[in-house]
């Protein structure tokens, strides 16, 4: 149990981190960062994870 707090918190940050760069390739193909909440939909998100 001692280490799940650690691991916990390096997930979050690890999850936190991979937005920001998802967000930051939508901005290079000229798309808005908002697009990033299409892979909370389920069969969109894995249309548009092989698009980007």
């Amino acid at each position: 149990m001692l280490m799940k707090v650690p691991a916990g918190i390096v997930s979050c940050i690890a999850c936190v981190g991979n937005i920001m760069l998802t967000i930051r390739r939508l901005h290079d193909l000229n798309r808005s960062g908002w697009f990033v909440l299409l892979v909370i939909v389920p069969f969109v998100n894995i249309i548009w994870a092989i698009y980007v």
